[in-house]
């Protein structure tokens, strides 16, 4: 009796066949998921960027600053230790961070703020002179937001409140205001 090793030539096929069809089923999923993540993983360095201030803020017992650069991309910690507002030999910084993956600080065709959308956003940071400003009792001088978009037009904004409250939205195309 003659035995055979290995698989038909329409054994083969089927399995190339429901790979591929897997395949173009799951692409658009995974595409969907790396453009969201990179724009959430923005969003979540700027959240912990305002937290750790806050928390450096009480800890220190000094104000701390969180600078945002919108031509660079980029922002960073301020610990002022005088309260001077400015840059004095000894005080730290901690930082730049910067945006990756194609995201960019920008407010371009959307509605601001979260809360109450009405009009487009003033600037992509709308904190005073694009500073958020912590005090050695946990208190943010000035709420406000940052507005983040991706290269494919998709947007988040995150919030901050003066008693610290952190919130993320997400901007729906689709019905024209911003989700939680």
């Amino acid at each position: 009796m003659l035995r055979r090793c290995g698989y038909s030539l329409m054994e083969s096929l089927i399995v190339i066949l429901i790979f591929t069809t897997t395949l173009l089923v799951a692409l658009p999923q995974i595409f969907g998921f790396t453009r969201w993540n990179a724009l959430e993983k923005n969003a979540k360095v700027i959240e912990s960027t305002f937290k750790r201030a806050k928390f450096l803020a009480a800890y220190k017992n000094m104000r701390h600053r969180v600078y945002f650069n919108v031509n660079g991309n980029s922002f960073y910690i301020h610990c002022d230790a005088n309260n001077n507002r400015t840059f004095d030999k000894g005080e730290k910084i901690i930082g730049p961070f910067f945006l990756t993956d194609g995201v960019s600080f920008n407010c371009e065709n959307i509605y601001g703020p979260p809360s109450n959308p009405t009009k487009q956003p003033f600037a992509p940071v709308t904190f005073n002179r694009m500073i958020a400003s912590c005090s050695p009792t946990g208190q943010w001088s000035n709420p406000g937001s940052v507005y983040l978009s991706d290269k494919n037009g998709d947007h988040v904004a995150i919030t901050l409140t003066i008693k610290g409250v952190i919130r993320t939205f997400w901007w729906n195309k689709d019905k024209n205001k911003w989700e939680k």
